[in-house]
């Protein structure tokens, strides 16, 4: 990943850069303030602020079934004596982000006292969130901040997720990094890091140098990750903990995009037959086929497909649907694609068509396909 020395910039110049960042970058220097062994004084001093602890449905947010109220001081405790179990993992929402009036604060009624104590007493935090907050206001009006706090043992972590830019500052422990590159394989989504039995780093299967950027964030440092950025991360120190500002509505999802990430075909052609239009694009540029495409999707594809939409839309990153269903491997919704008309000779950003993509990762049945159609179509 790209690294930037934070004593070289101010607050507001490095904002900028961020938020000027086609890719991740990680932040050197930007919390002096934050010592080796700050973290213990801070739990101690904050171990009252509430948060919510995942107890059981998997290490992972995105997967848990079952969630209880704890004090972040009696985390640690819970841990260690075995109340909890190891894959306990803390990754909760403190409050949405109020940097409008030039200070950087926890708003809304619903945040407790003791999280707004807690955010103030992180030396250095505000200072580098809050112009990043301010100056994407700036561009995007209805923007909204959140501030959440993640804290697990070793082996913790997240699966591969996106959603908009955010920020993450680690105050204790390691965490490694994994970023998807634009316009690499989507074999990533069946790729899971291994979780038990961890070395000093990850092995990644052979040729994933080029699909993912890494890094390891040590404590005081902070990782930036541009919007729809595909993530995964991964803890290597029993106590890592860090606090992470999220920006959302950027570009938001419609209900096009929700009703075909679900494969709801019904809703797709209601919500046509309302007036939606068909191909808004969400961040990133992708239209609601690029995510029944890149989803392997088929009756919300064709429902899309029969509603006018078009097949060759290009994503900001010049991804077509078909480039997406081809990267995903979904051999079905990309011949649908090729069936109604997709282009078999456009290019993403580096210069690949649907085929090049099919013939790099081996996928043969996939390539013999796409070869088929562009025969038929030369006849």
């Amino acid at each position: 990943m790209a690294q930037v020395d934070a004593t070289d910039l101010d607050a507001e110049g490095l904002a900028q850069l961020l938020l000027d960042a086609e890719a991740p970058v990680v932040i050197r220097g930007a919390m002096p303030g934050w010592q080796t062994g700050s973290y213990p004084q801070l739990l101690a001093a904050h171990a009252e602020t509430p948060v919510e602890v995942i107890t059981s449905g998997g290490t992972f947010r995105g997967e848990a079934t079952e969630e209880q109220p704890i004090a972040w001081g009696d985390f640690p405790l819970s841990m260690r004596n075995g109340s909890v179990p190891e894959s306990a993992y803390i990754f909760y929402e403190l409050g949405g982000i109020d940097a409008a009036g030039g200070s950087f604060e926890l708003a809304g009624a619903a945040v407790s006292e003791e999280a707004k104590r807690l955010v103030a007493a992180l030396p250095g935090l505000g200072d580098w969130l809050g112009p990043v907050m301010r100056k994407q206001n700036e561009a995007y009006p209805r923007a909204n901040g959140r501030l959440l706090i993640s804290a697990g043992s070793w082996g913790n972590g997240r699966p591969f997720h996106a959603h908009g830019p955010a920020l993450f500052a680690l105050v204790s422990g390691v965490k490694h990094w994994y970023v998807r590159r634009p316009n690499a394989s989507f074999e990533w989504q069946r790729f899971e890091i291994a979780r038990g039995a961890l070395a000093e780093s990850v092995t990644l299967p052979s040729g994933w140098e080029a699909e993912l950027w890494q890094c390891a964030q040590s404590e005081g440092e902070l990782v930036w990750v541009p919007d729809l950025h595909h993530h995964a991360t991964l803890n290597f120190d029993h106590d890592t903990v860090g606090f992470t500002m999220v920006i959302d509505d950027l570009a938001p999802l419609t209900p096009l995009h929700y009703a075909a990430q679900s494969d709801d075909a019904a809703e797709v052609r209601a919500l046509i037959a309302q007036g939606e239009a068909v191909d808004t694009p969400a961040g990133g540029g992708a239209t609601p086929l690029h995510y029944a495409a890149g989803l392997g999707n088929c009756n919300a594809l064709e429902a899309l497909v029969d509603g006018a939409a078009d097949v060759d839309a290009k994503s900001k990153a010049g991804e077509s649907p078909l480039h997406l269903a081809v990267g995903g491997g979904h051999e079905r919704a990309a011949a649908l694609l090729v069936k109604r008309g997709a282009s078999l000779v456009a290019v993403g950003q580096h210069g690949s068509t649907a085929l090049q993509i099919a013939e790099r990762l081996e996928m043969r049945s996939m390539a013999s396909m796409l070869r088929r159609a562009e025969e038929k179509s030369e006849l």
